[in-house]
């Protein structure tokens, strides 16, 4: 081998070097980034458990009669120190839209939703329902679609319901006390954090000792799916 073809393959195996070194550095990068992916993941894994397991000794507390009903609101604190915020409010000032007078429903309607054409679809999708099928509503999301509609449906969930609360309403002024048939909304959420998640569920009290509540409706949301009532007005 001469001096040329020496020149030629140093060039060959420089080049080789450089693109290797270059895949490596890739390599590098990505296997970087999917470390950081997954440990993103697992916080966020453990952090929607640990917000679960404070729903349920939320629920806990209800049974067992250690929390009332009537909109309370109170700070439970996640093992690494975390604070979440309860609330837990009876389904009693909520309209059920399967069992309601259309009267009562299109006036609810008025005193939260300013937009007239979301009011129409959404009274004309219970009328349609009651006229045809009859079937009961599973989900407030089927009264409509649109953008429209989207923004309301935090307004929605907020003053109507598909869940039958078949408990008399309470005679006592103040905390309402537990009957069989109770229907509660218990919201539990992050606070003082970057990373704001939450869970919602809607829970029948059965006053059975052996399955005392059943959790009727379970969603998990994050900040970039939390919803909000806006006032329209």
């Amino acid at each position: 081998m001469n001096s040329r073809d020496d020149g030629y393959a140093t060039i060959v195996v420089t080049a080789l070097m450089g693109s290797l070194s270059v895949i490596a550095i890739a390599l590098l990068s990505l296997s970087g980034a999917e470390s950081r992916r997954a440990s993103a993941l697992s916080e966020r894994i453990a952090l929607d458990a640990a917000i679960e397991g404070a729903f349920h000794i939320a629920l806990a507390d209800i049974v067992n009669q250690r929390s009332g009903l009537s909109g309370l609101q109170t700070t439970l604190h996640l093992e690494d120190g975390q604070p979440v915020g309860v609330d837990i409010r009876p389904v009693q000032d909520q309209i059920d839209i399967n069992r309601a007078d259309m009267e009562q429903i299109e006036e609810r309607l008025r005193s939260f939703i300013a937009d007239p054409a979301t009011r129409d679809v959404v009274i004309a999708s219970v009328r349609q329902r009651r006229a045809g099928t009859g079937t009961p509503f599973d989900r407030l999301e089927d009264l409509g679609a649109g953008t429209g509609f989207d923004r309301a449906l935090p307004c929605l969930r907020e003053q109507l319901t598909v869940f039958h609360n078949a408990a008399p309403a309470s005679g006592r002024s103040g905390e309402q006390r537990i009957r069989d048939g109770t229907v509660v909304r218990i919201r539990v959420e992050t606070q003082g954090g970057t990373a704001g998640r939450g869970a919602k569920g809607t829970v029948l009290l059965t006053g059975d000792r052996s399955e005392p509540a059943w959790i009727m409706d379970w969603r998990r949301y994050s900040d970039f799916d939390a919803e909000e009532c806006k006032d329209e007005g």
